[in-house]
């Protein structure tokens, strides 16, 4: 036992020293040439890291997870192009450095209806689909057009796809009766064969880089919001709270601090507001789609409005303050505005009104949902900058 302990196992040493020994038999000239490979082996490799983190993995890394599904650079890159694509057609002038928000907000919308909405009762027919599909081939491609026999005017209304801000509305859609729900009606727009269909399929497959696959499945969710508009209106009121108002818009705090004394002083708040304010006054009202212009009202003209139109800084003040009396100084990033309740009463709602309060029920919609199914956004200045390079 011993002499077996003694025993020099075979392996890895004396092949170790061997190998030692031979690099010290190397020619002394061969030195720099065995350090000039190191070297090469080093720079080749940190060359192809700084590939791979610049080219390779940005396309794979997430910037949106909704839920258990992950969407990748790769396919936010395909959006942007895909809004921007979207806004040129429809006149729109929006610069690419613009885009990103928007389009993260329209993918988390999107994705949430699409994960909801089985559970909420929202569906979207097949027909539905293939006929929004091929409105926006034919809308982004900028196909020639013909109508189907079947119809005499056009009547197509562009896809209602997310906007920049969370809770935009689309354009409203008319309510379907039982036959029409019964009997698909034919898409108002239509291709001179299949193949110019496929053709521009392709034109548009090429400018975004969406697989046909993908742009089915953002004209389904286009679809499942029309839907979830269409749900959410029949749960409107007829009637709400409405305020006619007076506004004292001043370009300083020192100017509404003066116009506040005089009409804590008893003043009547429209000599004031006329002392002070221009002719032509903003009211604080937000806007429920990117394209709905800020009201502005003459003086003597103002519209009622509800509690949701107004910006949400004047929501609680200005529907607080009793009739006949006025708010305090309100500090906007245009400057400072004291309003002044005219009239308020309950009131039948006109379309205006009724715009603004399903944008607001879409609003709370999704924020329900993003309570109840995860959302992570990852996007970054660095991931931004990646992104639109890539666009351009």
């Amino acid at each position: 036992m011993a002499g077996m302990s003694q025993r020099r196992r075979p392996g890895r040493v004396p092949e170790t020293r061997r190998g030692f020994a031979r690099l010290r038999q190397l020619d002394p000239a061969a030195w720099p040439w065995i350090g000039a490979g190191v070297l090469f082996l080093v720079v080749l490799g940190l060359i192809g890291a700084g590939l791979y983190s610049r080219y390779y993995a940005p396309p794979r890394e997430t910037v949106l997870t909704v839920g258990e599904r992950e969407y990748t650079m790769s396919y936010f890159v395909k959006r942007i192009r895909y809004y921007l694509a979207d806004s040129a057609t429809a006149g729109l002038s929006i610069s690419a450095a613009d885009a990103p928000n928007a389009v993260l907000a329209t993918m988390e919308q999107a994705a949430l209806l699409l994960a909801s909405a089985e559970s909420e009762g929202l569906t979207a027919t097949d027909d539905e689909v293939k006929d929004r599909l091929y409105e926006n081939v034919a809308r982004l491609s900028g196909a020639d057009l013909e109508l189907p026999d079947a119809m005499e005017t056009p009547t197509a209304t562009p896809a209602a796809d997310a906007t920049a801000t969370a809770g935009a509305a689309s354009s409203p859609v008319p309510a379907e009766t039982e036959a029409a729900a019964s009997t698909p009606s034919p898409s108002p727009f239509a291709f001179s064969s299949d193949k110019d269909y496929r053709d521009a399929l392709k034109k548009v497959r090429d400018l975004t880089g969406f697989s046909e696959d993908e742009l089915r499945e953002i004209a389904r969710a286009e679809v499942l919001r029309e839907r979830l508009r269409d749900t959410l209106k029949t749960l409107l009121s007829a009637t709400a709270l409405q305020s006619q108002l007076d506004v004292i818009y001043v370009q300083d705090r020192a100017a509404a601090e003066g116009a506040k004394t005089r009409l804590d002083g008893g003043e009547p708040f429209v000599q004031v507001q006329a002392d002070v304010s221009p002719q032509t006054l903003p009211l604080p009202i937000g806007a429920p789609a990117a394209d709905t212009p800020t009201a502005e009202v003459e003086r003597q003209e103002t519209p009622w409005v509800i509690k949701e139109m107004l910006l949400a800084q004047f929501q609680e003040p200005v529907f607080s303050t009793p009739v006949g009396g006025y708010t305090g100084i309100i500090a906007t990033d245009r400057g400072a505005v004291i309003v002044g309740v005219r009239r308020r009463e309950e009131r039948a709602l006109d379309n205006t009104h009724r715009e603004f309060l399903l944008a607001d029920a879409v609003d709370n919609w999704f924020e329900t949902q993003r309570g109840a199914i995860a959302v992570q956004r990852s996007l970054d200045s660095e991931k931004t900058a990646w992104a639109l390079d890539r666009v351009r």
